[in-house]
C-alpha cells in the first residue's frame, strides 16, 4: 500500500478511491433494482428512475463534502460531468417512463405527441450542454454563436430541406390539421395517418402500404382531412337509367337500396338527385355517408350489386353507349281515363281539367305490391301520393288496424303537400297496383292550376277536423290546419 501511495501520491489515491465508490455505488444500485425488478417488487420505470436518482444525489453529496477537501480541480470538473449525466437520465427517465408511458397512456389514454417530447428532452440536453462548457471550459456559449455566424449559415444552407422538414413537423403539431387514425389526402396520395415524426409523416393507403410524406410537403401542398369537420366520410356514385323511365321510379329503387345496406349510414340521411340528360341515358347522383373512409369501397360495391338487381326486378333499364334505329308504327297511348275520372272526384284533385291530370297521371310511375308487403312505414320520410289502381291496403296504427283502403282511392296526401314523416303503417292486403306521384309532378300540375290552393286548404281543414273528432285533439298532437298550410307553402310556393 505505501509502495502505491509512494508511486500515485496521496492526492492520486483518494481520486483513484472516489472514482472507485463511484464505480461500486452504480453497480450496487444497478444489482439491487434489478433484484426488485425480476421479483416483481418494483416496476422497471421507477428502478431506473430511483437509481438515477440516488446516483445524481451521491455526486451531489461528493460533490460538496468530499472534493473540498481533496481541491483538485480535474476531479471536481469530471464530478461535475457526471453529475450533468445523471441529470440528464433521471429526466430523461421521468419524461419517458412517467409522463409518456404513464401518465399519456395509461392514465390518459391519449396518443403520444412524439415531436413535443422530442423537443422538450432536445431543449433540455442543449441547456445541460451550455451549462457543462460554460462551468467547465469557462466558455461563454454566445461568443461561440457570434463568431461561428457563417459556419451557420453555411451549414444552415445545406440543411435547408432537412430544417424545412423539423420545423413543419413542429407546426403540424400546433395547428393540428390531423391526428393519427384519421383518413387524409396530400399531393394526390390517401391514407391513414399512423406517425408523425420530425422529418416525415407516415400514411398507410388503403392496400396497407406505407408512404412516408416530408412534412414540409404537407405545407407546400393542399390538404385534405376526411375525417374532419365530421367523421363521417360523404362518397358518390352515378348511376344510369333509361330515358324513358320516370325518375320518381328511378329514384324510389335506388332509395329502397339506400335503406337496406348496412354500409350505408341513415344519419345524414343519402341524397339522391337527377343530373342531367344526356343522349342515351339520364343521370342520377347518389350521396351517402359510410362510418370510416376505408368502408367506402365495400359500400360502393355493395350499393353497385343491389341496385343492379333492383333495377331488373322493377324493370328499370340500364342503358349502354349505343344507337339504335327502330322502326315501328305509333303506340296508342295507354288509356288512363278511368284514372282521370276517379281523380276528379276526388277532394284534393276537385276542378282540375282532363288534361292536366292525364299529364300528372303520365309523369308518376306505377307499380306492384305482393300481398303482405308494406308500402309505407311509421317514420318514413318520402312524399310520394298513392293511388290504389287495383287491390286493397290496410292502415296499421299503433299495431292495430284503423283502416282499409280500397281500390280507387288515395292515401300519403299529408306528406306529399307538407314532408311530414309517415304516421302509420300500410300494408297489402292481395296483389296491389299502385300509381306513385311525387312532387315534383304534383309541382308541374300546380303550376298550371293555381285554383287546387282552395281544395288543400279545405283538406287540411277536414283533416284537422277528423282529428279532433276522434278525441285527438291538442294534446294527442294533432297539426293545426294553419300549420300545414304553411308547410304546404314552404315548400310549394317558396
Amino acid at each position: 500500500m505505501d509502495l502505491i501511495r509512494d508511486y500515485l501520491g496521496p492526492i492520486n489515491i483518494e481520486i483513484l478511491l472516489v472514482l472507485g465508490l463511484l464505480a461500486l455505488g452504480y453497480l450496487a444500485t444497478t444489482l439491487v433494482f434489478n433484484f426488485f425488478i425480476r421479483r416483481r417488487a418494483m416496476t422497471g420505470t421507477g428502478a431506473r428512475f430511483i437509481k438515477w436518482l440516488f446516483l445524481l444525489i451521491l455526486l451531489v453529496i461528493l460533490d460538496r463534502l468530499v472534493l473540498p477537501k481533496l481541491k483538485n480541480e480535474l476531479l471536481g470538473k469530471a464530478i461535475f460531468i457526471l453529475e450533468l449525466g445523471a441529470l440528464w437520465m433521471l429526466v430523461r427517465q421521468f419524461i419517458d417512463g412517467f409522463y409518456v408511458d404513464v401518465y399519456l397512456k395509461v392514465i390518459k389514454g391519449r396518443q403520444v405527441n412524439h415531436i413535443l417530447v422530442d423537443l422538450f428532452k432536445f431543449l433540455f440536453l442543449l441547456a445541460v450542454a451550455v451549462w457543462g462548457i460554460k462551468e467547465i471550459f469557462d466558455i461563454n456559449p454566445g461568443s461561440i454563436l457570434t463568431s461561428s455566424a457563417i459556419l451557420t449559415a453555411v451549414i444552415g444552407f445545406a440543411m435547408q430541406d432537412t430544417i424545412g422538414s423539423l420545423i413543419s413537423g413542429l407546426l403540424i403539431q400546433m395547428e393540428k390539421p390531423f391526428d393519427l387514425g384519421e383518413w387524409i389526402s396530400v399531393a394526390g396520395r390517401e391514407g391513414k395517418v399512423v406517425e408523425v415524426t420530425w422529418r416525415y409523416t407516415k400514411i398507410e393507403t388503403i392496400s396497407r402500404d406505407y408512404i412516408l410524406v416530408p412534412n414540409n410537403s404537407i405545407s407546400r401542398d393542399t390538404l385534405i382531412n376526411f375525417n374532419r369537420p365530421m367523421r363521417e366520410v360523404r362518397r358518390e356514385i352515378r348511376i344510369s337509367a333509361d330515358l324513358s323511365t320516370p325518375p320518381v321510379k328511378v329514384k324510389s329503387a335506388i332509395a329502397e337500396v339506400l335503406d337496406k345496406s348496412p354500409a350505408v349510414l341513415k344519419d345524414p340521411r343519402p341524397i339522391i338527385r337527377l343530373t342531367g340528360f344526356f343522349d342515351y341515358r339520364a343521370e342520377y347522383l347518389v350521396m351517402f355517408y359510410v362510418r370510416q373512409f376505408d368502408h367506402a369501397r365495400r359500400a360502393i360495391d355493395e350499393l353497385n350489386t343491389s341496385i343492379w338487381y333492383q333495377f331488373q326486378s322493377q324493370g328499370i333499364v340500364i342503358p349502354l353507349p349505343r344507337q339504335e334505329v327502330v322502326l315501328r308504327r305509333p303506340e296508342k297511348p295507354e288509356s288512363v281515363d278511368h284514372v282521370v275520372a276517379f281523380l276528379q272526384s276526388t277532394d284534393l284533385f276537385q276542378g282540375m281539367g282532363k288534361d292536366e291530370l292525364e299529364m300528372l297521371v303520365r309523369s308518376g310511375s306505377r307499380r306492384v305490391y305482393p300481398p303482405e308487403t308494406k308500402i309505407v312505414s311509421v317514420g318514413d320520410r318520402d312524399c310520394n301520393l298513392f293511388i290504389i289502381v287495383q287491390g286493397r291496403v290496410r292502415v296499421v296504427h299503433a299495431g292495430k288496424e284503423v283502416a282499409v283502403i280500397e281500390s280507387g282511392n288515395v292515401f300519403g296526401e299529408i306528406a306529399l303537400l307538407t314532408g311530414e314523416p309517415r304516421t302509420a303503417d300500410v300494408e297489402t292486403l292481395e296483389t296491389t297496383h299502385c300509381l306513385i306521384i311525387d312532387q315534383e309532378g304534383f309541382r308541374m300540375v300546380l303550376e298550371k292550376n293555381p285554383n287546387i290552393i282552395a281544395n288543400i286548404r279545405r283538406l287540411f281543414e277536414e283533416r284537422r277536423a277528423l282529428a279532433s273528432k276522434q278525441g285527438g285533439g291538442a294534446k294527442a298532437g294533432v297539426v293545426e290546419a294553419g300549420t300545414l298550410f304553411q308547410m304546404f307553402r314552404k315548400i310549394f310556393m317558396s
